[in-house]
């Protein structure tokens, strides 16, 4: 009786063991789906941002083209400009910066830093600065509108490399979302190149 009882408690002991064992396992693929159902979520979230940010830098260009429109060039735009001239839209202000829905800081004027436009020139550029390798790829191969098209003249992206893209010719933008990964990396700079 007494061996009998100690083999049926010995039994018992593993069913609790390998029900707290099952458990665990449990809990752990629970979480496990959890994870990887955030990660999915995110994906479209990371998509309408870069979409957004993308629109922005044409919503941006469009009121500088009109606050330019009487104006014979671009002589003198930069960030400070368009910051002091209003020409900046609201949702893109933050504590006197220009910021896109990224959170990434955004300038305006002549290359990478933005320097002021010189007389004569008829273009200025609108500078995504520190851009990450996810929103890389989504900006570089964003499909503009028609319109939106004809204002945007090129597509400068500066990392390790400076590579410029246009609607034809050599680099044509935008990218298929395969070949980004090839040229985006871990820290990008963005500069549209408007007229």
């Amino acid at each position: 009786m007494f061996l009998s009882n100690l083999f049926s408690r010995k039994s018992h002991l593993k069913f609790l063991s390998f029900g707290i064992r099952d458990k665990q396992i449990a809990l752990g693929l629970v979480i496990l789906a959890l994870l990887i159902g955030v990660i999915i979520l995110s994906i479209p979230d990371a998509d309408k941002k870069a979409n957004l940010a993308a629109n922005q830098a044409m919503e941006l260009a469009e009121k500088i083209r009109s606050h330019y429109r009487t104006k014979p060039n671009y002589w003198g735009l930069n960030t400070n400009y368009a910051l002091e001239n209003d020409i900046v839209p609201q949702t893109m202000l933050r504590k006197n910066k220009i910021i896109n829905s990224l959170g990434q800081v955004v300038l305006i004027g002549s290359g990478i830093d933005g320097d002021a436009i010189m007389p004569g020139s008829h273009g200025f550029d609108i500078i995504f600065k520190n851009v990450n390798k996810k929103s890389c790829m989504l900006l570089m191969s964003h499909s503009f509108d028609e319109n939106q098209k004809l204002a945007l003249t090129s597509v400068t992206l500066i990392n390790t490399k400076e590579k410029v893209f246009s609607w034809s010719g050599e680099n044509i933008f935008p990218l298929p979302i395969l070949e980004t990964r090839k040229i985006c990396e871990s820290k990008n700079n963005i500069i549209w190149n408007f007229e």
